[in-house]
């Protein structure tokens, strides 16, 4: 992966879930002038915007459990987009990230738009048949542990028999595909996919009206950088249960999808080959 974008998946990952983790992983690929434009108060309403600089200031921002933190981790936040010579990053809702880097390719300011006091409106996106999962659902799904909602997994064995369990690390790490980090490589959902490669998964949240349902296949990642990812956009609660990284990656092509993210947001289907 390019610098800049392991920059910035390190950065989202951060400022979205606060974890210690991804802010120790983010330092080196911050400038030591950088500057982050917050565009809030954190701890009181907003009253206009505040630029953070320096390594330790920008991470004391990211890192930890401000009062923005729990609306970014409901957020679906998108790959990094090349502009201006800099990286930018949409999400479900109003708030997007402008990056731009220094010679060395580190992060050299981060401008934050669409966050508590702008007032700018989430763009509208239609309903219905779609070809990528959409940021909403994104959302829904790299949150679901910290939202007390785990996804749901089912797979079935060799002898025939469906298994289900809740999987915490799920997570999407594409536009069409999700992973689950299995810690126990040689375990059930590994060894079932060798013959079935069929997988489901299932997230539920009655609150918000929410459900997902996804039907997909299921492969084993053996590349590193697919591994790094999978493990390290899981969440960190999960990451300290296989520190030494000796699971796998499973990554499950979407074939299927029907969702309905609740409180109006939208209703999509999804279907590939």
């Amino acid at each position: 992966m390019h610098k800049h974008d392991l920059g910035v998946e390190y950065f989202v990952k951060a400022l979205s879930t606060g974890e210690r983790t991804a802010a120790q992983r983010l330092e080196p690929f911050l400038a030591p002038d950088v500057e982050y434009d917050s565009n809030t108060q954190p701890g009181a309403m907003p009253i206009g915007r505040e630029t953070f600089t320096g390594r330790e200031a920008v991470l004391n921002q990211v890192f930890g459990l401000w009062p923005a933190t729990p609306g970014y981790a409901r957020l679906g936040w998108s790959e990094p987009v090349p502009e201006d010579g800099g990286a930018k990053v949409a999400t479900s809702g109003a708030v997007t990230l402008t990056f731009t880097f220094n010679d060395e390719g580190q992060i050299r300011r981060v401008f934050l738009d669409g966050g508590y006091g702008s007032g700018k409106q989430a763009p509208q996106i239609a309903n219905g048949l779609v070809q990528e999962i959409p940021l909403a659902v994104r959302g829904l799904i790299n949150n679901a542990l910290a939202n007390q909602t785990p996804i749901v997994a089912t797979y079935v064995d060799e002898q025939g028999s469906p298994h289900s369990s809740l999987r915490g690390s799920t997570c999407v790490i594409s536009s069409t595909e999700c992973a689950i980090w299995v810690r126990q490589g040689d375990g059930g959902l590994p060894r079932a996919i060798v013959h079935n490669p069929h997988v489901a998964l299932f997230y539920s949240d009655r609150r918000a009206n929410a459900v997902v349902n996804i039907v997909g296949r299921g492969r084993i990642a053996a590349d590193e950088e697919t591994r790094r990812r999978v493990f390290e956009q899981s969440p960190e609660v999960e990451q300290t249960h296989d520190m030494a990284r000796h699971g796998v990656a499973l990554v499950i092509g979407v074939t299927q999808m029907q969702a309905n993210v609740g409180a109006g947001r939208g209703n999509y289907t999804l279907k590939r080959d």
